[in-house]
């Protein structure tokens, strides 16, 4: 009996071998009617013979006569007998002695050899019970026995009597137990037994070399490590360097596997130190390794670089022999502090890969030359110790890009410096795509450029809210247009509104670059402003300012960034003012100063103010007008002191009193002096030139009443001397006294004035005397007067434009257009027994009473 070797692990498997020749037994097959087929004679005629063979072969001596033959064979029939057997497979032949008519069966008995099985006893020092394992004879008359059993922390007797089982028996032991193997031999009768010593502990490796993640050391020339096992030994043919080259710190299996070179291995009391040389083709960089060892019970041990961490840890070093190498620049790339990632599209960055950590404070920026231009600075990271983030000021956009690193421009770890190294760039950075467009709104088309920073793989597309829409028009050197019309959008991409246009294409490196998108906004409606003045409107002031409102401009739609526009045309009054309007608000609202068409004011009136104007997408509204009327009131009149006249009596020729070469007015009135007074014009209504019953003289005679004018609104007062006694002209001298009452022109109603005008009549006559250089008094209800007077002077050939002829009415001077005089410009109106009934036209009237010429006359005439 023999257990297999001296030591065994823990889980380890044991064979058993027991060789016993006397063990192994014969057996007798009687009539056996199937061998390997089954056993039967067909249709054959006397003397033909048939191969058969046993089921079970190794054939022995059955009739012990000390050889194996024919003869050891007996067949249960009689018309054939065997010639010839085969003892090692039971092959045997038989002669038909007689002819078979029909097939006929047969059975055969012989004797041949059995595999057989033998019980022996598994017990160990942690289970002295233990159980019975049966072994199985090798070959049916090879006398060896063997059969397996495992060691483990209990005994499991599961499958121990079936040799053929795949799952073995255990036997429970505990490191430094004997396993023991017994049987009983018969002949001679004696107990056989052997015994294995169970080793709980695995080999340990230590003091490996290079050591664990020593980067900075330069390349080491062998791999070295210490194994202990003090039990059964360790197992130096086991012994196994694992090395990955691949340059990351992960292992992948299987790498290569080196030996202990025997030459190089020490052998100690506790073990051994074994040593190999690493590949001399191993090129520098990373390196991950470990190391694996057996001892002699089986036991496996495996080096760990980090006990502290669960599982088995590989050791990493760096091979370290020469500068460091670019493994790759990609131009683009550039690293998110926020997600950890390596991102590309940055234009300004080129990302530098070498094979090895490299010494950041070695980097000099100016070393780094992308075509010839230095890298404006540079960037590392910690969780990316090879790698450089240079920035440039632009990434070229035509040919190769080389980057050229100057010798000594950074080292690695160990200090070995760069030599000089050009590198070819990948492309990474994508093109630079710009959306254009000839106008920011349209009613109809709109042209879509594209412009690229560098060529293209291929014409951009070009989408309008999301879809492709037509392929563009290459119009010069990486430009390209689309002229879209905007009618050809449909469903919810039609109408108006902002439409987002999108661009992208491929650089010839395939990197694809999108453009930002924009938006350009379809319009194709602009409303009529809102003018003020509105129509019809009575403007109570020469300097009314006019304004076009466009609100409904602005928001039209959502993204409605055009609020105002553009002026086509504007007159006013049919003159051409739109060089005269502003807007402060980008069109929005335009405004006319009345200042900037009529310096002196819109005269009294109707107006006509149109506009039409067009926005930025082409839409124009129609011309819209505007009709106001302006009627000024007059101001308040302003206090004037009369000069005292003498009293005018008889010939008019006689003496009267002067200033300034102007008549003066007698202070004192008869209360028979009546005065006709026109305040406001009046309306248009009132009847043209007449006679009329109700206009008589002093005589009873009809009286015709002058026209007035539209534009005037005459009001008739009649006062009495007491409220004009510095007002009027004192001439009962020059008429005859017929009737004590007053003659009036007729009125259409006798209007009686109110308090402020009584007022304003009372501060008249309060006022202080004035001389004839002071400002002229002009009545401002009445200063359509200037107009006239430059009209006379254009009339004359004259810059003037006062009035300054008088005339002589019976005897007196009267002044007829003097703007000295107060209440200037009266005409006599008619005569009654008492005084004068006067009256001051004005427009039509006066033009009636002082046609063109006859109104002016020089100072001699006075």
């Amino acid at each position: 009996m023999a257990l297999s070797g001296e030591y065994i692990r823990i889980g380890g498997t044991v064979t058993v071998t027991v060789t016993d020749p006397g063990a192994s037994t014969a057996q007798v097959n009687a009539a056996e009617t199937v061998g390997s087929t089954a056993y039967s004679i067909p249709i054959a005629s006397a003397g033909d013979s048939f191969v058969f063979q046993t089921l079970n072969p190794l054939l022995m001596d059955a009739n012990d006569d000390g050889v194996v033959s024919a003869t050891d064979i007996t067949l249960s029939i009689s018309n054939a007998v065997p010639i010839s057997v085969v003892p090692v497979n039971g092959v045997f032949t038989l002669q038909l002695t007689t002819p078979v008519t029909s097939p006929t069966t047969f059975a055969v008995t012989y004797r041949s050899e059995r595999v057989d099985t033998l019980p022996v006893k598994i017990t160990s020092t942690s289970d002295t019970t233990g159980f019975s394992l049966t072994l199985r004879e090798t070959l049916a008359d090879s006398g060896v026995f063997t059969g397996t059993f495992e060691t483990g922390a209990a005994t499991v007797a599961t499958n121990a009597t079936d040799p053929a089982a795949t799952a073995r028996p255990d036997i429970k032991v505990v490191d430094k137990d004997l396993v023991t193997a017994s049987y009983t031999d018969a002949e001679p009768l004696s107990l056989v037994a052997d015994r294995i010593r169970v080793d709980g502990v695995a080999p340990t490796v230590t003091q490996l070399s290079p050591m664990h993640n020593v980067f900075e050391q330069t390349f080491s020339s062998f791999f070295e490590a210490r194994i202990t096992d003090i039990d059964s030994g360790v197992d130096t043919s086991s012994v196994k360097f694992h090395l990955d080259e691949d340059g990351d710190a992960t292992y992948t299996e299987p790498g290569t596997i080196l030996l202990p070179d025997p030459a190089m291995t020490s052998v100690k009391t506790d073990g051994v130190i074994v040593r190999v040389r690493i590949p001399s083709t191993a090129p520098d960089g990373l390196r991950s390794w470990y190391v694996t060892a057996s001892d002699i019970a089986g036991g496996t041990g495996r080096s760990d670089a980090d006990p502290a961490t669960g599982g088995n840890q590989n050791h990493v070093f760096t091979s370290d022999q020469n500068p460091p190498q670019v493994v790759t620049a990609v131009a683009g790339e550039w690293y998110d502090t926020v997600s950890k990632t390596i991102k590309t599209g940055n234009r300004t960055t080129v990302h530098v890969v070498f094979n090895e950590k490299i010494s950041v404070p070695s980097v000099v920026v100016g070393g780094f030359r992308l075509n010839g231009v230095p890298a404006v600075s540079v960037q590392t990271h910690s969780v990316l110790p090879n790698d450089l983030f240079l920035t440039v000021d632009s990434y070229p956009t035509v040919g190769p890009v080389v980057l050229l690193i100057d010798p000594g421009s950074v080292t690695d770890l160990s200090g070995i410096a760069t030599a000089l190294v050009p590198v070819t760039v990948t492309d990474e950075v994508p093109p630079d795509l710009k959306i254009t467009f000839d106008r920011t709104a349209t009613n109809s088309l709109v042209a879509i450029g594209v412009t690229s920073d560098e060529n293209l793989a291929a014409t951009p597309s070009i989408t309008v809210n999301g879809l492709t829409r037509g392929v563009p028009v290459k119009v010069g050197e990486r430009e390209w247009e689309l002229v879209f019309n905007v009618a050809t959008l449909s469903g919810a991409d039609a109408g108006e509104g902002a439409k987002t246009v999108g661009a992208f294409g491929f650089d010839t490196a395939n990197t694809l670059g999108v453009a930002t998108s924009t938006a350009f906004e379809l319009d194709t409606t602009v409303s009529s402003p809102t003018l003020t003045p509105t129509g019809l409107e009575v403007v109570t002031e020469a300097f009314p300012l006019i304004t076009a409102y466009y609100a409904a401009e602005a928001g039209e739609y959502v993204g409605d960034t055009h609020n105002g526009v553009s002026l086509i045309l504007a007159t006013m009054d049919g003159v051409q003012v739109a060089p005269f309007m502003s807007t402060v608000d980008g069109g929005s609202t335009w405004t006319l100063k009345a200042a900037d068409v009529y310096p002196d004011g819109y005269e009294d009136g109707i107006h006509i103010f149109e506009i039409t104007a067009v926005d930025v997408a082409g839409n124009v509204h129609p011309l819209t007008p505007t009709v106001f009327e302006v009627k000024v009131p007059p101001p308040a009149p302003e206090p004037v002191v009369e000069p005292v006249v003498d009293e005018i009596v008889g010939d008019a020729t006689e003496d009267v009193p002067v200033d300034d070469g102007q008549p003066v007015e007698d202070a004192t009135t008869p209360d028979e002096i009546v005065e006709v007074i026109e305040p406001d014009p009046v309306d248009s209504t009132l009847p043209s030139e007449s006679t009329t019953d109700d206009a008589v003289d002093g005589d009873g005679n009809p009286v015709a009443v002058p026209e007035v004018p539209p534009e005037s609104e005459p009001v008739t007062e009649v006062l009495t001397t007491e409220d004009l006694s510095e007002a009027v002209i004192a001439v009962e001298d020059a008429v005859e006294v017929a009737s004590e009452d007053p003659v009036v022109a007729p009125v259409e109603a006798e209007v009686v004035p109110d308090a402020s005008e009584e007022a304003a009549l009372a501060g008249e006559s309060a006022a202080t005397e004035v001389s004839d250089s002071a400002n002229p008094n002009v009545d401002p209800v009445f200063d359509r007067e200037a107009e006239l007077a430059a009209l006379d002077g254009e009339d004359a050939g004259s810059e003037s434009s006062t009035l300054e002829s008088g005339g002589a009415i019976f005897g007196c001077n009267l002044p007829l257009g003097n703007t000295n005089v107060v209440g200037g410009e009266y005409a006599l109106l008619g005569v009654g027994l008492l005084g004068l009934g006067l009256r001051r036209p004005a427009g039509a009237l006066r033009e009636l009473l002082f046609p063109s010429g006859d109104e002016s006359g020089s100072e001699s005439d006075d």
